[in-house]
């Protein structure tokens, strides 16, 4: 995470003196910040880097997420919320699927499941999902954890897909795969941005598009992830908070972690050039920002690495002052936090 703008899904470099004073240079030209007085600018910056302008989320795009996120109407799959015929309220969630056999003939209609694929849904809790009602949604903007019974249906459909390696390609153990997969159920609970990709990922039947995540622990100088080979690293991810303290509002957490791996990597696979780490890590500090805005945090700046006292900090910046330090050993694993407080 160096001044040369740290990504910290990126493999780390070593850095000589005279990186050093190249990255001061590069620094000046890349960030309106200052470096705390008892920093150094580290210039290897475990490449490439998530610096970059301030970016503020969008207040439009996020109303649109919350309203019309999925597809809007065009996702609605037979259910309309109607009360039934006994006066009760329409079955919402899980409840409103007819689950049929594994060995059910011919393709399922659009509310139907089937036995094994209702057991996947509830073994990562998609049955605790706030799925409202009419009333709920006609009222106005949805709170983050909430979504319709057609947003719903239409994350449900993502999850068995990816499951089934449509749209998310993942390699590892079983045991990380099934970490992983833990840590995206834990962020679609209260967020729609995190929800929306998701179901777009995993609705996306374009073999092209599909995202790899070689999944692992402590991998070689690998800070969170690589976009380069895809590593995630689980050990590093699992040292993030899943929720910021309520004295460390601006603290930098799991969920914002996952959404810009995620955003980053589907804007490479969609786009004419999947190289092209510049525009995808764009995009990936908007969608960013746009979760850290869904909980109302400060918008990150730019990501950093320093040394200070022999010591090796990924550091986020935020754009109301504050910053969140993680502290880095040699094997670029995250030992430590240094958390923003006040403000």
């Amino acid at each position: 995470m160096g001044e040369l703008a740290v990504e910290h899904r990126h493999v780390v470099e070593d850095a000589g003196p005279e990186r050093m004073a190249a990255g001061g240079a590069d620094s000046a030209r890349r960030r309106s910040g200052q470096v705390p007085p008892s920093s150094e600018v580290v210039a290897a910056d475990f490449a490439h880097g998530r610096g970059g302008q301030p970016q503020q989320a969008d207040p439009a795009s996020i109303a649109a997420l919350y309203g019309a996120m999925y597809g809007g109407a065009d996702a609605a799959i037979n259910h309309d919320g109607t009360p039934a015929a006994d006066g009760r309220a329409a079955p919402r969630g899980l409840s409103a699927y007819e689950v049929v056999a594994d060995d059910h003939k011919g393709p399922l209609k659009p509310n139907q499941l089937r036995k094994s694929q209702l057991a996947e849904l509830k073994k990562y809790d998609f049955d605790k999902l706030n799925v409202v009602d009419d009333a709920t949604e006609k009222s106005g903007k949805l709170a983050n954890d909430q979504m319709t019974q057609a947003q719903f249906q239409q994350l449900t459909q993502a999850w068995l897909n990816i499951a089934g390696g449509q749209g998310l390609h993942m390699t590892g153990s079983a045991e990380d795969q099934t970490t992983f997969r833990r840590m995206l159920r834990d962020g679609l609970g209260d967020s729609p941005t995190l929800r929306n990709l998701i179901t777009t990922i995993g609705n996306d039947a374009d073999p092209s598009h599909r995202i790899e995540a070689d999944l692992g622990r402590s991998q070689p100088r690998t800070f969170v992830d690589s976009f380069e080979s895809g590593a995630i690293d689980l050990a590093d991810l699992e040292q993030f908070a899943q929720t910021p303290s309520a004295d460390h509002k601006n603290e930098a957490t799991r969920g914002e972690q996952l959404v810009h791996i995620l955003a980053e990597r589907r804007a490479a696979a969609t786009s004419a050039d999947p190289s092209d780490f510049a525009a995808a890590h764009q995009e990936a500090n908007r969608q960013h920002n746009q979760y850290r805005a869904e909980r109302g945090q400060a918008a990150e700046r730019s990501a950093k690495s320093i040394v200070r006292d022999g010591k090796t900090y990924a550091v986020f910046r935020y754009v109301d002052g504050t910053q969140h330090e993680c502290e880095l050993n040699r094997q670029h694993d995250i030992v430590g936090m240094n958390r923003p407080s006040g403000r």
